[in-house]
């Protein structure tokens, strides 16, 4: 799920052609507690946080982290 800022977030996603869910949060993420640009969240199943990083993170980092919470 990504929650993007952009003004054009659906036009934003075709451009892009993503295709995970996302949600546009007029309010820039309160609901998850999300200030700093870029803030990475995941979420297990039932919506809970599990684990969050803020700031850029390089490709190998985002798959570490990944690979460590589908163990």
């Amino acid at each position: 799920m990504a929650v993007p800022r952009s003004q054009d977030p659906e036009g934003f996603w075709k451009e892009k052609g993503y295709s995970f869910p996302m949600v546009h949060d007029q309010n820039g993420g309160e609901h998850f507690g999300v200030g700093p640009i870029p803030h990475t969240i995941f979420l297990d199943a039932e919506g809970n946080i599990i684990d969050q990083q803020v700031g850029m993170m390089e490709p190998a980092e985002f798959e570490a982290i990944l690979n460590k919470l589908l163990k």
